[in-house]
């Protein structure tokens, strides 16, 4: 059976929490490359959580847990780990007692911020070209192609 500590493999799927203001769905480019922009408190790397021992769901709800913004502020963008390394970077197990399988991006964090844009970018561009129904979850309302709230 596979545990968290378990190498990543590359057929698995990735979890990146975004806030909603970062992905737009009526852009020719949808994802912004500061979905994956690291903040302060990302000084081993960008976080990202293995679907298979977390939700999208449970991936905003630990935000909301946080004291952070609330839920509906935040989308989760779904990628494969193949995406990851076949653009140059790689993906490692890190387990916290917060969340089932948590993993992280080394090569950008907060101490490289300069010179960890070319991997915002990459990854961005990759979503973006790659971008379908499966792609994205909302936890809340949000104005969808097809979903059109008046």
């Amino acid at each position: 059976m596979k545990t968290e500590d378990d190498a990543i493999e590359d057929e698995e799927l990735l979890l990146r929490r975004s806030l909603v203001e970062w992905v737009d769905l009526n852009l020719e480019l949808p994802v912004s490359r500061v979905v994956f922009r690291p903040t302060e408190d990302d000084s081993t790397g960008i976080s990202f959580f293995r679907e298979f021992f977390s939700t999208p769901a449970e991936v905003v709800e630990l935000a909301e847990k946080l004291g952070r913004r609330p839920r509906n502020d935040y989308c989760v963008i779904r990628m494969p780990v193949c995406s990851i390394r076949d653009n140059g970077m790689s993906i490692n197990p890190d387990p916290i007692e917060l969340l089932k399988g948590h993993a992280l991006l080394p090569e950008i964090k907060s101490t490289l911020r300069r010179q960890s844009k070319k991997y915002q970018v990459r990854l961005a561009s990759w979503i973006n070209q790659n971008l379908n129904q499966d792609s994205i979850y909302y936890c809340g309302p949000v104005a969808q192609p097809g979903n059109d709230s008046e």
